[in-house]
């Protein structure tokens, strides 16, 4: 099953670039004058999976111990966010956003 394509912001795109949530794929085009990127199929994969989220939660945990490490034993994530599958099948989507959803509230964010 081929997966739809991702579209999101282009200062998004490069944010995520620099932060090495996505990486750069020769299918990704950029529509400067919408300020748009067209992720490709690997990239929106990603997206749409929770597979790029997920990594951005680790991200955020990382820079907040960087800030105030004292927080790190209340703040753990769970590991199986490191772990998550990049699929289209509906059930892996549903464990993945799932778990993202709860372990995005310990950032004080409900979903």
């Amino acid at each position: 099953m081929s997966s739809p394509l991702f579209q999101l912001h282009f200062w998004l795109y490069f944010d995520l670039l620099n932060k090495q949530i996505l990486e750069q794929t020769e299918g990704d085009t950029i529509d400067y004058a919408l300020k748009l990127v067209t992720l490709g199929p690997q990239s929106s994969l990603k997206m749409i999976s929770g597979v790029s989220a997920a990594k951005y939660i680790q991200y955020l945990r990382d820079q907040a111990l960087a800030k105030i490490p004292q927080i790190k034993p209340y703040f753990q994530l769970d590991p199986a966010l490191g772990g998550l599958e990049a699929s289209m099948k509906m059930d892996v989507r549903d464990y993945n956003w799932r778990l993202i959803a709860r372990e995005i509230e310990k950032f004080g964010i409900k979903m």
